[in-house]
């Protein structure tokens, strides 16, 4: 077996991690060239051959130039790898990709996902983060393999046998220059091109997970708080294997996308506990239900301070998640989950960024009424339609779209763009009374005072409504 090896390193601000995935890369016994694509020259070492140069393009499409090598150097090596220069790997993750890979046909390709180390010690995965999760409809068994589909397609690090490589070749876009998409920006497009335009799909061996996560070197997305906690994760790895073997039935309890060009709408997997306002407590424990519950920082907040809660989750994989931090799921379909907590009633329902997405919000209000305790409240947030700062993300979205005789409609974009007037409408119609707490967010706080506070609902990005049952 014979490797080829393409990295890309700009400037000089990870030269001393490319140092590590040089040391890593020496260390491995396969035969193997190794090629550095830099925008100025450097040496390190007779056994790395530099090329200089950026592309007419500009520098974010420099990772173009691994796979033009890649098409150049086509048949003359059994695996092609493309490395980011703080993404370093072993041995055993080329041997574990060439079985996996002969478990796959050519269109489909055995992908890795990265990990961090947080300032706390703490692991998390940097690949599964906010609006991305797994497909519960995914898991395939194929022996002692089982793959599932994630819908970050983003990747540090691409391997290709002959086969995979031949098969992205025959798109004209292999070679291509690559443009933003709704999910992904230019520099992320570099990987996921392949799988949107190229004819492959990816998929990640769940069952063999440690042989595909990488280290990052970098570890700087804890700033954005970007990434799912290692416990977590394999939770959520567990139950796809129970999945793929029959003993965990896959559910969805809502589309996260929306059909929206911009992402911004679509649902957060990981709600904060800045993003849910809760009134403050008395220090008694609380029966709570949470809808869209997937392991959250809110959630495990909320279990932390003795509360007992119960959640519906988004879907049956990360189900899982939140059951590893004490919270009581339910399946993952209305339907069931409404029969399930038949007879329970609850002090506190807690609905975070979910009433905007549901076909009918009055209806789930209704029901929600029913699961009260006498004096129980309801939490909300959902978006603000009339603060100028969504404007842009919306206009954009509107602009985008082709098609569309109304935009503004829930049945074309799977959001109803929620306004203070409508929610309210909503949980009058509900039996509900209900104030509504507009939410400044840092960046708007300014402009905000500086219109003397007349302008709160055009600066505020979100609402909190807390809601009582007139019954």
């Amino acid at each position: 077996m014979k490797l080829l090896v393409g990295i890309v390193n700009y400037g000089t601000a990870n030269d001393h991690y490319l140092e590590r995935v040089l040391s890593d890369l020496r260390s491995i016994s396969i035969d193997k060239d190794i090629v550095l694509f830099c925008d100025r020259p450097k040496d390190f070492g007779s056994d790395v051959e530099v090329r200089i140069g950026v592309p007419d393009e500009g520098p974010l499409y420099m990772p173009l130039l691994p796979r033009r090598l890649f098409a150049e150097k086509a048949g003359q090596y059994d695996v092609y790898i493309g490395l980011e220069d703080d993404t370093p790997i072993e041995e055993r993750h080329v041997r574990a990709f060439v079985e996996a890979s002969n478990q796959c046909d050519e269109k489909t390709m055995p992908g890795f996902l990265r990990w961090e180390h947080w300032p706390d010690g703490s692991v998390h995965i940097d690949t599964v983060h906010r609006n991305f999760s797994w497909d519960p409809f995914s898991p395939t068994r194929f022996g002692d393999w089982v793959f599932a589909e994630l819908t970050n397609l983003q990747a540090a690090v691409l391997m290709f046998t002959q086969k995979h490589l031949d098969c992205a070749m025959a798109s004209p876009h292999f070679c291509d220059i690559f443009s933003p998409t709704r999910v992904f920006q230019l520099i992320e497009r570099a990987s996921t091109q392949l799988f949107e335009e190229c004819g492959l799909r990816r998929v990640i061996p769940v069952s063999h997970i440690d042989d595909f996560l990488f280290p990052h070197l970098a570890n700087r997305f804890h700033k954005q708080r970007i990434g799912l906690r290692r416990a977590l994760f394999d939770a959520q790895i567990k139950a796809l294997i129970e999945t793929a073997d029959g003993k965990k039935t896959p559910q969805k309890l809502l589309e996260p996308f929306t059909a929206l060009a911009s992402p911004t709408w679509d649902k957060n997997f990981d709600e904060t506990e800045e993003e849910v306002f809760l009134e403050p407590s008395d220090g008694a424990a609380r029966e709570m239900l949470w809808l869209g519950a997937s392991g959250s920082d809110a959630e495990h907040a909320l279990v932390k301070s003795g509360h007992n809660v119960t959640g519906i989750p988004l879907d049956s994989i990360v189900s899982a998640s939140a059951e590893s931090i004490g919270v009581k799921v339910t399946s993952a379909s209305w339907s069931e989950a409404k029969k399930e907590l038949h007879e329970k009633s609850f002090d506190v329902i807690c609905v975070a960024h979910m009433l905007e997405r549901l076909e009918d919000p009055v209806g789930l209000l209704e029901w929600l009424d029913r699961c009260l305790t006498d004096g129980g409240s309801i939490v909300a947030t959902v978006p603000n339609f009339d603060c100028w700062w969504n404007y842009p993300d919306t206009s954009k979205s509107m602009k985008s779209q082709t098609g569309f005789e109304s935009p503004w409609t829930y049945n074309q974009t799977g959001l109803h763009f929620t306004t203070p007037r409508l929610v309210r409408d909503w949980f009058r119609d509900a039996g509900f009374d209900a104030s509504i707490e507009l939410r400044l967010t840092d960046g708007c706080k300014r402009y905000h005072w500086m219109t003397l506070g007349l302008a709160k609902k055009q600066f505020s990005r979100e609402m909190v409504i807390r809601a009582t049952s007139r019954r």
